[in-house]
């Protein structure tokens, strides 16, 4: 797994950092820790002050991070630029599967905060991202509770796909959840979504064995509902999947990720469906 980590130095970024022996485990994953310093023309003196500065901040997180994880392959650097947009293309360039960010950051880097580095970041990447917002504190001493927001679409079964397939702490517990707004609580769309649960209950315990895992439906809109059961359990992550690109995709992923990512209590996670899963059959007319 390649994980790019945009960091600024700032405190949130620091706690992004320190989530990383969590995501990563014993597994051997390549990190590239990157630091975006704005051009700034008519200061060049204070250009190269941010630079060096930002040189210095990058290579003792690469050294935090490799005393940390041993088994990773480690290196960073800085680049000159829009934030945004060099992430983005590193992420793409490198084949990068995840981009782990703070929530906000300070002047004078690349000032991640929801709203314009990370918002653009979380709406046009091709690849999963995972904004850092609280730390996980005493996690050796409790469960890791994870809420995984999932529905029957063909985005959501992509994502389930990565979420099967990517490193979980051994006290991960999961709890699977879909919202019916309250139009949509028949009968029978209460079965579907309940059999939708059950299948990625069963997939889950099959392929993770992992400590915890139940589902719930919740009531109302999704955003409200999904926010409320994540501070009531409480989550310490929420991992969803997402449409990927074109504007309809970035506008649709932003209605319910973004909020979740702007208002929730703990980190997010957002898995946009990268390739086309639709089967079209032709049936010639006779």
């Amino acid at each position: 797994m390649k994980i790019l980590v945009a960091t600024d130095g700032s405190e949130c970024s620091q706690i992004a950092i320190e989530a990383l022996p969590a995501m990563c485990g014993n597994a051997s994953h390549g990190i590239h820790v990157q630091t975006v310093v704005e051009p700034l023309p008519t200061l060049a003196g204070l250009e190269l002050q941010e630079l060096e500065s930002a040189r210095k901040q990058v290579r003792t997180t690469v050294d935090k991070i490799k005393s940390q994880l041993p088994n990773c392959q480690i290196e960073g650097d800085v680049v000159v630029g829009q934030p945004s947009k060099v992430i983005l293309d590193t992420a793409e360039q490198s084949g990068c599967d995840l981009i782990v960010m703070g929530t906000n950051g300070r002047k004078g880097l690349s000032r991640l905060f929801l709203g314009s580095v990370s918002r653009s970041v979380l709406l046009s990447a091709r690849c999963g991202v995972r904004v850092v917002r609280a730390p996980i504190a005493g996690l050796a001493d409790r469960d890791y509770n994870v809420l995984i927001a999932t529905n029957d679409t063909f985005e959501s079964d992509f994502a389930f796909d990565q979420i099967l397939s990517s490193y979980w702490p051994e006290n991960t517990k999961f709890l699977l959840v879909t919202a019916l707004p309250d139009n949509g609580r028949s009968e029978q769309h209460q079965l579907l979504a309940t059999s939708w649960l059950k299948c990625c209950l069963v997939r889950l315990n099959v392929k993770l064995s992992p400590r915890s895992v139940s589902y719930e439906l919740l009531n109302g809109e999704a955003k409200a509902a999904i926010l409320a059961k994540a501070e009531a359990w409480p989550a310490d992550l929420i991992v969803l999947g997402s449409r990927s690109q074109g504007m309809v995709g970035r506008l649709l992923r932003g209605s319910v990720s973004e909020a979740l990512t702007s208002s929730a209590p703990c980190s997010v996670e957002v898995l946009p469906m990268t390739k086309s899963r639709v089967e079209y059959v032709y049936v010639e007319s006779h």
